[in-house]
């Protein structure tokens, strides 16, 4: 039995981590048998699914980030599928992510944020700071110590954040409450 072990090698066609062995020492095992498996982990990649409204700004090449367990890693957008997926009924996109000191785990549900658009220069209000009447956007700036209303146009929101691409300018001070 001992010379037996020794003279076993199995090779695997890349280098990296045995993530899973699938027999043990007394199992029989056949010639095409699932011995282990092995990745690579110093670059992962990732599947995620994106709604028809999101998945007209997504691009191969934009930057993204992964999070796990406060484990952050960069990758970027590799394949952004033309086809809905009928069974998901969202859009596939893959993510390649590189993953030093294995930092990010094998599997695992991480939360992947794509970075769409950049603006490290917008100005941002609050969708309850900025009105509406009449088809028009307007919000309210302090000048000269009293509150005069502006009309603004409007560009991105995300969240309850909306970006103001006219109309005020970068040091105004908005009224935010009535008093």
């Amino acid at each position: 039995w001992s010379s037996a072990q020794q003279t076993l090698k199995v090779g695997a066609p890349i280098s990296g981590y045995v993530t899973r062995i699938n027999v043990r020492e007394s199992d029989n095992v056949n010639p095409g048998d699932e011995l282990f498996t092995i990745a690579n982990t110093r670059q992962l990649k990732a599947r995620v699914w994106a709604t028809e409204g999101e998945i007209t700004d997504i691009r191969e090449g934009q930057a993204a980030r992964a999070e796990w367990n406060g484990a952050v890693v960069a990758g970027r957008v590799v394949q952004v599928d033309l086809a809905m997926d009928p069974d998901h009924r969202a859009f596939g996109v893959v993510l390649e992510f590189d993953n030093p000191g294995n930092r990010m785990r094998l599997g695992v549900t991480a939360n992947v944020r794509i970075t769409v658009y950049r603006n490290p220069s917008a100005l941002v209000a609050e969708t309850k700071e900025i009105l509406r009447e009449a088809g028009e956007s307007y919000v309210f700036v302090v000048e000269d110590g009293k509150a005069l209303r502006r009309a603004v146009t409007t560009g991105r929101r995300q969240g309850i954040d909306v970006e103001i691409t006219g109309g005020i300018a970068a040091g105004e001070r908005l009224v935010v409450e009535g008093g």
